[in-house]
């Protein structure tokens, strides 16, 4: 573990705040890390730092949120979907908590960037979390979580792949999950199991129209 060192910007307002206050939401969550953060970048391992059992959720969050909106950066999907791909593959193996490597825990984003993407997208999250709350518990247990690792991995894998605007409808799946698992809602995941279902069902019919299209041109190509 490399989760050793607190969020300085948390200090002040006390780590217990963070760790015993089921009050606070994912949403509310993240604008505090990037208020009161201090310094001028923010590293993986800070943000872990005092999370407890919410780390690996809020990861997958965190990895999963930049490719919910187009924001065309190149190699965006494929940077971010490593990293889920190593967290959800721990998720598969029932890992207690999330260990990330040395040179994944360093990885840092400013801190400007961090409070602009949270900025972004907690207000839609903030949404989706007026609807949940714990329920339906036996499908956030920790032996359906590895379940939830599975499905995770393939829409990671899928994010990894350079497919035109197949990333987003993974991302938003990836996004229900992390909060259903977050928030012990099991609604809340049975939605976010159909969310990646019809992702995955649109990435294929993505494939399919690219090979197609492939096909097409090499064969008029070949014929000319």
């Amino acid at each position: 573990m490399q989760y050793h060192q607190p969020i300085p910007g948390l200090l002040s307002h006390g780590m217990d705040s963070i760790h015993s206050s089921s009050a606070h939401r994912t949403s509310s969550l993240l604008m505090l890390l990037a208020s009161t953060h201090q310094g001028e970048r923010l590293s993986l391992a800070e943000l872990c730092s005092g999370l407890g059992n919410r780390s690996f959720g809020i990861l997958l969050l965190l990895f999963a949120l930049p490719n919910c909106i187009p924001l065309g950066i190149p190699g965006l999907s494929t940077l971010t979907g490593i990293p889920l791909a190593l967290i959800t593959v721990q998720l598969l193996l029932a890992y207690p908590v999330p260990v990330l490597p040395g040179w994944l825990s360093r990885r840092s984003l400013s801190s400007r960037d961090f409070q602009r993407l949270c900025r972004t997208t907690c207000p839609w999250l903030a949404r989706i979390e007026r609807l949940t709350r714990p329920r339906w518990l036996p499908l956030t247990s920790r032996q359906a979580e590895r379940w939830l690792g599975l499905l995770s991995l393939i829409l990671a894998v899928v994010l990894i792949l350079p497919i035109p605007f197949g990333n987003v409808p993974p991302a938003w799946a990836l996004v229900l999950l992390a909060l259903a698992m977050i928030e012990r809602d099991g609604l809340l995941l049975l939605l976010g199991i159909a969310l990646s279902a019809a992702s995955l069902f649109w990435v294929y019919g993505l494939l399919w129209a690219m090979v197609e299209s492939a096909l097409y041109m090499f064969s008029h190509w070949w014929q000319s």
